[in-house]
């Protein structure tokens, strides 16, 4: 028995599967071994922005709080180690 005969077995009794995830083809049974899909794989278009779908604006706020909450933080250590004192 050959693993081409094994993938055959094989795949009549799994159910086929849901893919993952989008970019994912759906699968019967085993993968098969060197073998190539009828059809030739399209790139995929990403759906989210990679920085979590937000508008320029956003990022721009974001970023800018993110700023000051650094500066904060770090201020209120220097105030505390008394490497700054307030006249």
């Amino acid at each position: 028995m050959s693993l081409d005969d094994l993938d055959e077995l094989l795949s009549g009794l799994e159910p086929e599967q849901e893919p993952l995830f989008a970019d994912e083809p759906a699968t019967v049974g085993a993968p098969s071994r060197g073998r190539r899909s009828a059809r030739p794989r399209r790139p995929q278009a990403h759906s989210a922005a990679p920085s979590g779908g937000l508008r320029p604006w956003q990022r721009f706020i974001l970023s800018f709080f993110l700023f000051l909450d650094v500066v904060i933080v770090g201020l209120m250590m220097l105030l505390m180690l008394e490497r700054i004192v307030l006249p």
